[in-house]
């Protein structure tokens, strides 16, 4: 394998390694936030304030409690008084704790008006979505318990049911309880609160909240810690009061819409409050067991509250060392690609054409077709075109007078194959020899003609029912390229074009990659604490993208030529450029049509026939309209475009034998080598005008 070769592989195995293990967790992670995007943008109902009394209890029956007063206000914008809102809902956020369930228990749901009054909403029964008309459900709430369950369409939430509200804001003061809101342990105990979340926590604009424990609960100074968590900032500042209520120990939370930014790794607001020593279970006396009550928890609790602390300081470490190896990869790819040059020629001999001429007006050689046209692609970007090689073949062995082709019906043509070998006329004796694939493809016209004559569209249709022989025919002329490249001395190896091609996939390969890490990872990694890592993604994502364009537009020049074949190629090149520029019109020199006929089958096999079809229109308007090459005549039918089948399968063939088919109006034939161009026009061979 070469050293690009490797190096890609090396490149592609690292990016494996190092960018999965982070985005498949992520894709698992943070996949659902997909499914909060409004397909209308002009709609959107957001819960942007809450103000909440937080009252804890630890005489119940049923275990600790909290009791929550909450105001929540929505601001509802609709696109359209046509489609108005008449639901609205709170998550009321399920969590499980050590094996405890945090539960809710909605005890009233109040309306509270413009002027602050209280209008309370009746409870129902069924969920709006159990096909009760809208005009039943209006002031009403309905509580839906959990747990989740996507199939069972079940979660934990508070909906509202409204009159209708097209753009205003609303406001509900809702009374519930949370059960199981302290834990027990062998030495301590934790209030756990989890006071807002999911994704509408990103809508608030406004949080407060007072967490208030009666004062024979509260432990005292010196055995107890609190923890906050959440929001851009790892926490929030809380206030503490023992005289705000009398009797009560006051947390108060007051969070502005500047406190309130997120990620997707923060989206939520959460409160802990841990006694220890002599008041470790000094609010825990009716709490449930959980699963480890009888365990020791404190010093895991503390490890637990410490880390997370420590994630932004652990992150901000991580961003930078990703910063470094992805600039230090940077830096390698760019070193490795920009030395291409020189390692390419320690490795292979190039050589230099003689001269480089811009255009070159006449035929340097006669090449075969197919190899003149493999030689003339042979530096570009995108692989050879061969939809029109077959028909520049079918042209030249007309020319050479292997054949002839007269035009038959409206969308025909009759071939007639000429044996040398069997005729006695010398005059009708080819002049010239066939090359390889004029070989092949005359071959090919003998196989399925049975005789001497055939019509284009039962060669067309015995070609693509011959799959087997087709495909071999194929092959073949794909190594007729090969065989006169090396034979003839124009190229160093079979595989001439083995290192501009392997740059070129490793450029295609630095493509992708650039478009990964600039919009996939970047993506990815947004929502985690490695945020953009510094724009590490970007840096190397940007020198992936500037390689593979450095690659692109130099990997041309490592094609393994000989220095015959670099002549030929600067030659050919010139021609091909000759062809399809307007100097052909203006160029005086070319006005005979033997060289025409050359033209037309060179720049068929290049893929430009219609340059030289629209030049010989200018430069000899009589025999462009007794050819009828102007028409598109000779390219305008394909035979290995039909499908045909292979293996059992049905495949599209990728190339055009036999495009020699009429398109114009003009009835031609084309026959024999032309000895010369004679007044008044003429087509290929014998014919002088008129018609057949």
């Amino acid at each position: 394998m070469s050293g690009k070769g490797c190096m890609t592989l090396y490149f592609s195995l690292f990016a494996i390694c190092f960018l999965l293990p982070i985005l498949v967790p992520l894709i698992f992670e943070y996949g659902y936030i997909f499914e909060y995007v409004d397909l209308s943008p002009w709609d959107y109902q957001k819960l942007t304030d809450v103000e909440a009394q937080i009252i804890y209890n630890d005489e119940s029956a049923h275990g600790t409690k909290a009791i929550v007063t909450e105001r929540v206000t929505f601001d509802v914008h609709q696109s359209s008084k046509s489609d108005l809102c008449y639901e609205l809902w709170r998550d009321l956020i399920e969590q499980e704790v050590d094996g405890l369930r945090l539960d809710y228990n909605v005890l009233s749901v109040h309306q509270v008006m413009d002027d602050g009054s209280l209008v309370e909403l009746e409870k129902c029964s069924k969920l709006k979505w159990d096909n009760l008309e809208v005009d039943e459900l209006a002031g009403t709430w309905y509580h839906s318990p959990g747990p989740y369950s996507k199939a069972n369409d079940r979660y934990e939430a508070l909906f509202f049911y409204v009159d209708g509200i097209y753009r205003d804001e609303v406001t509900f003061e809702i009374c519930y309880e949370i059960n199981h809101v302290g834990l027990k342990y062998k030495d301590c105990s934790d209030l756990y609160l989890l006071l807002y979340g999911e994704m509408p926590v990103t809508d608030l604009e406004s949080y407060k909240a007072e967490i208030i424990i009666p004062d024979e609960d509260m432990p005292a100074y010196g055995n107890y810690e609190y923890y906050t968590y959440g929001t851009n900032s790892n926490g929030f500042n809380v206030n503490e009061s023992s005289t705000l209520y009398p009797g009560y120990h006051t947390f108060t939370i007051d969070l502005d819409e500047e406190d309130l930014q997120f990620k997707p790794y923060n989206q939520y607001i959460e409160f802990e409050l841990v006694a220890y020593g002599a008041d470790k279970h000094i609010f825990t006396d009716s709490a449930r067991y959980n699963d480890y009550t009888l365990d020791y928890a404190l010093n895991e609790i503390r490890a637990e509250a410490k880390a997370e602390a420590n994630k932004p300081a652990m992150a901000n470490t991580t961003k930078i060392a990703v910063f470094i190896i992805l600039f230090a990869i940077s830096g390698y790819i760019l070193f490795h690609t920009f030395n291409t040059r020189k390692r390419m020629n320690a490795l292979h001999k190039f050589y230099q054409p003689a001269e480089v001429p811009e255009f070159y007006t006449g035929i340097p050689s006669d090449l075969d077709p197919n190899f003149a046209a493999a030689l003339v692609f042979s530096k570009d970007k995108s692989p050879k075109d061969d939809s029109r090689i077959y028909t520049a073949l079918l042209l030249s062995l007309a020319r050479k007078d292997y054949v002839d082709i007269e035009e038959y019906g409206s969308n025909d043509a009759l071939i007639t194959i000429k044996n040398p070998a069997q005729s006695q006329e010398a005059s009708i004796m080819p002049a010239e020899p066939l090359t390889e694939s004029e070989i092949l493809y005359y071959n090919l016209l003998v196989r399925h003609a049975g005789g001497d004559k055939i019509f284009m569209s039962v060669f067309q249709r015995r070609v693509s029912q011959d799959y087997e022989y087709t495909a071999n025919f194929e092959d073949n002329i794909k190594k007729a390229i090969t065989n006169m490249g090396v034979n003839g001395g124009y190229v160093q190896k079979a595989d001439f074009t083995g290192p501009k091609d392997q740059l070129l996939k490793t450029a295609k390969a630095y493509r992708n990659w650039a478009v990964i890490l600039l919009i996939v990872v970047n993506l990815f990694s947004s929502l985690t604490r490695l945020d953009l890592a510094f724009g590490a993604y970007f840096v190397l994502g940007i020198t992936c993208l500037v390689c593979a364009i450095y690659l692109y537009k130099t990997a041309g020049n490592y094609v393994l030529l000989t220095q015959v074949g670099e002549n030929e190629y600067a030659k050919w090149r010139g021609l091909y450029n000759y062809l399809k520029s307007d100097h052909i019109i203006s160029d005086s020199n070319v006005a005979n049509m033997p060289i025409w006929e050359r033209f037309f089958i060179y720049a068929t096999a290049f893929g430009i026939p219609t340059k030289v079809t629209a030049a010989l229109g200018v430069k000899l308007p009589e025999g462009a309209s007794a050819m009828a090459m102007d028409t598109g005549y000779y390219y305008d039918y394909g035979i290995f475009n039909n499908t045909y089948i292979r293996t059992g399968r049905v495949h599209r063939g990728s190339r055009g034998i036999g495009h020699a088919v009429r398109s114009g109006a003009h009835t031609h034939r084309i026959n024999t080598a032309s000895r010369g161009y004679t007044g008044g026009g003429r087509s290929w061979g014998s014919y002088g005008g008129g018609g057949s």
